[in-house]
């Protein structure tokens, strides 16, 4: 992964950020992320998973790709958004609805096994709206789903900005992305929920619907959800790792891997009203690129005899639940053009065995 893919939205999502720290190094990583939206958009090569082929542009049917997001509560945690898309193949099943949106498309990645069938239907206004399948992990939520209704694939978009989420029945504060695509009978599409902290090993997801492309109506969905199968393949290491990159200190905490999603933990320090965000790209010690689903501030910089401390928390797509090394390439929003690349963290997970 070349980088991380970036929202082209983070402008619009500033104004409702609250992130608690200083005045002057609030400002300073708010303007480092409009300079981030401002550059090109970077894609991935191909985000499809493994063993799904993609279908060629000139015969893929036309797909309508959204990012949203939603603010039941203050966003708390400013984020870069990556989401790996479904691929055409994936979805393209045009003559009847699909049965396993979302399981096709995870067909040959590490977290096919652990995915719920729902077959969840809801009817509201003369439209039907199924979800078929979900993939519960604690940093996201992954749902398949049809729409069928009486007026063609226009009529039966899922807009998924006026919807409502809730789990264990407190509201949800989500950023996500998914991709739709129309069907004889109407759309089929996947869309992903990226919590802004990690949820409960098990719960309740409440998902309410409330505009289906121009039709109002009330669509909704209580699931009970469960990552503990997927937690019992959960491997975390500690390589309590410190380097300098850019004038700053690096420790890289922990490294959390579960078949759906990989969570890196670290914290950066550096001069008082100074600190500027370092991300990573992840790659395995076969060159498979992670690709990244979000990535950002966790909570407050601490400052102590004139140094800040900010912990980060960045979520990757697991690629491989065994790897036996994991290669950090750093990179540096406000790096300037030219400069010698920032360095790239060498780990060997089999020798991270220390403790936090």
């Amino acid at each position: 992964m070349d980088k991380m893919i970036r929202h082209k939205d983070i402008e619009k999502l500033l104004p409702s950020l609250q992130v608690d720290v200083p005045v002057e190094l609030d400002e300073r990583v708010r303007q480092e992320l409009r300079t981030i939206a401002a550059q090109p958009r970077v894609s991935l090569a191909d985000t499809s998973p493994e063993g799904v082929q993609r279908v060629p542009e000139s015969v893929a049917p036309h797909s309508r790709k959204r990012k949203w997001s939603v603010r039941t509560l203050a966003i708390s945690v400013m984020s870069l958004l990556v989401v790996a898309i479904p691929s055409a193949a994936a979805l393209a099943t045009p003559s009847s609805p699909i049965r396993h949106a979302l399981l096709n498309w995870l067909q040959g990645t590490p977290a096919q096994q652990f995915v719920t069938q729902l077959d969840a239907p809801s009817v509201s206004s003369g439209i039907t709206v199924t979800l078929t399948d979900i993939l519960y992990d604690r940093n996201q939520i992954q749902v398949g789903y049809t729409v069928m209704g009486n007026s063609g694939p226009t009529a039966t978009s899922l807009d998924l900005s006026s919807a409502h989420f809730w789990f264990n029945g407190q509201p949800l504060t989500v950023i996500g992305s998914g991709e739709e695509k129309p069907m004889t009978y109407g759309s089929a599409g996947v869309f992903t929920l990226i919590p802004h902290q990690a949820l409960p090993t098990s719960g309740t997801l409440k998902v309410v619907l409330t505009r289906i492309g121009g039709t109002i109506g009330n669509w909704a969905f209580t699931i009970p959800v469960s990552a503990s199968k997927m937690d019992a393949k959960e491997v975390t290491v500690y390589p309590m790792t410190t380097c300098r990159i850019a004038g700053e200190t690096v420790l890289i905490r922990r490294i959390t891997i579960s078949p759906a999603t990989t969570e890196l933990d670290y914290e950066i320090s550096g001069p008082h009203n100074r600190l500027s965000p370092i991300f990573f790209n992840m790659e395995d010690d076969a060159g498979k690129p992670w690709p990244n689903v979000t990535g950002g501030p966790v909570g407050t910089a601490i400052t102590h005899q004139g140094i800040d401390t900010m912990e980060f928390r960045s979520i990757f797509k697991t690629v491989d639940l065994t790897p036996a090394a994991i290669a950090l390439a750093a990179w540096l929003p406000n790096q300037p053009q030219g400069s010698a690349p920032a360095p790239t963290i060498h780990l060997n997970l089999s020798e991270s065995t220390g403790t936090p």
